[in-house]
C-alpha cells in the first residue's frame, strides 16, 4: 500500500478554499478510480486570511470595500468567484453575509473535531453556513450549534471554543504557513515536500499526487 499524505491549509471564511474542497473531493475520485493501492489522509491546517481582524468581526460591506477598493470593484470579484464555485456546483450568497468574522476559534473547533473523526464534516457545514446560509460566524454560540448538528459533543465543544485548548495547534499552523511562504489559499503539501497553491482543477490535482508518486518511487529505486 502506497501511503499519500495532503495537508490543506485553508481558510474557512475563504470562497477560493471552498472551491478547493470540491475539487479535491473530485481529484480523489479520479484517483481511486485508476489506484486501490493508495492510502491518501487528508490533513486540514489552519491559515487566516485576515488574523487581525477583531474576534467579534466586522461588517462584511466593509470589510470587502477597503479590501477591493471600493463596493463596485468588490461586486466585480466576487461576481467572478461565484461563477467559479458554480462550475464545482456550489451557489454561494455573498449577498447574505453581513458580518466577516476572525476565524480563529473556527480553526481551534476543527482542531477538536479531530479527535472525532467529524473533521470533513465540520469543514463543510462551516462553509456552508457562512457562504450559503449567511449566518454569523462571529458567535460562538453559532459554530458551537453547528459543531453540534455534526455530531460533536457539548464536551468537545466547549473545549474549543469557551477555552484555548487548541490555540497553539492553530498557532503552530500559521507559523509553518509562514515558513513555507504561503500567501494565499488554499495550498496543498503533498508528502511533506510538494506544494501546489490554489483551487486547482480536479485534473491537476490527481496529476500533482501520480507525479509525487513516482517521485518518490524513483528516489526508493535510486
Amino acid at each position: 500500500m502506497n501511503n499519500v499524505s495532503i495537508d490543506i491549509f485553508s481558510d474557512v471564511v475563504c470562497p477560493w478554499c471552498y472551491i478547493g474542497k470540491r475539487n479535491l473531493e473530485k481529484a480523489l475520485k479520479i484517483i481511486k478510480s485508476n489506484r486501490d493501492d493508495l492510502n491518501i489522509s487528508v490533513n486540514w491546517r489552519a491559515f487566516q486570511l485576515n488574523p487581525a481582524l477583531p474576534m467579534g468581526g466586522v461588517s462584511r460591506q466593509e470589510y470587502t470595500a477597503s479590501k477591493f477598493g471600493g463596493r463596485e470593484n468588490a461586486k466585480a470579484i466576487y461576481d467572478r468567484v461565484r461563477l467559479a464555485a458554480e462550475q464545482v456546483g456550489l451557489t454561494l450568497h455573498f449577498d447574505d453575509i453581513i458580518v466577516q468574522p476572525n476565524s480563529t476559534k473556527m480553526h481551534e473547533l476543527i482542531y477538536a473535531s479531530k479527535e472525532t473523526a467529524l473533521t470533513d464534516d465540520l469543514i463543510e457545514a462551516l462553509f456552508k453556513a457562512f457562504f450559503i446560509d449567511g449566518k454569523d460566524l462571529s458567535k460562538k454560540e453559532s459554530i458551537g450549534q453547528i459543531a453540534r448538528d455534526v455530531g460533536m459533543s457539548d464536551e468537545v465543544i466547549r473545549a474549543a471554543v469557551e477555552s484555548d485548548n487548541y490555540a497553539d495547534q492553530v498557532s503552530e499552523d500559521l507559523e509553518e504557513s509562514q515558513r513555507l511562504g504561503i500567501s494565499g489559499v488554499p495550498f496543498y503539501v503533498l508528502n511533506a515536500e510538494i506544494g501546489l497553491s490554489g483551487a486547482q482543477p480536479p485534473e491537476i490535482i490527481a496529476k500533482t499526487i501520480f507525479d509525487t508518486l513516482s517521485r518518490a518511487g524513483s528516489s526508493a529505486n535510486s
